[in-house]
C-alpha cells in the first residue's frame, strides 16, 4: 500500500501523535519513512544579561535536529527503515520540495493549533494540503 512515508515534524517536541501514526503505518506497511523539519532561519542575535550573543537560528536548528534524531531512533528500534532531513526553508515550501524531489506515497502532519474558517489548521497545513500530489494524513494530538 505505502512504500515511501514523509512525516513531516513541527518543532514542537511534545506532539508525538504524528509521528507515532507514520511509524505504526510503515511498521504494518513494511515502508520506509522520511522524516524531516523545514525551519525558516531569522538570522537574529540576543545578548544574554552577561552580553554574551546567543543566536536563535542556532537553537531552532538544534531543537530541530534533536526531534529529527529522536525520531529516527524510534523508527529503528521498530525496525522501520528512516531518514532525516533538515530543510532551511518557509516551511509549506520545504515540505511540497520534499514531496516534488522524494516522491511519497503519503504525507502524515500534524495539523497545529490555528484555527482558519473553524477548522483547527494552519497556514502552513492549508498550503501543503491545497499544494500536494499525495494524500496528506492529517493526525491531531490527542486530548487530555
Amino acid at each position: 500500500m505505502y512504500r515511501r512515508i514523509l512525516l513531516t515534524l513541527d518543532g514542537d517536541p511534545s506532539r508525538r501523535a504524528a509521528a507515532r501514526h507514520a511509524l505504526d503505518l510503515a511498521a504494518a506497511c513494511g515502508a520506509e519513512v522520511l522524516v524531516m523539519s523545514a525551519v525558516k532561519l531569522e538570522r537574529r542575535a540576543n545578548r544574554t544579561a552577561s552580553g554574551v550573543a546567543v543566536t536563535e537560528t542556532n537553537t531552532q536548528l538544534q531543537l530541530a535536529q534533536e526531534q529529527l534524531a529522536r525520531v529516527v531512533s524510534a523508527a529503528e528500534r521498530r525496525g522501520v527503515r528512516a531518514t532525516s532531513y533538515l530543510v532551511e526553508m518557509v516551511p509549506s515550501r520545504g515540505i511540497l520540495k520534499m514531496i516534488d524531489d522524494h516522491r511519497p506515497d503519503l504525507v502524515v502532519m500534524t495539523p497545529h493549533s490555528e484555527t482558519i474558517l473553524g477548522l483547527p489548521i494552519s497556514r502552513t497545513t492549508l498550503r501543503v494540503v491545497r499544494g500536494s500530489s499525495v494524500p496528506v494524513l492529517l493526525v491531531r494530538e490527542e486530548r487530555d
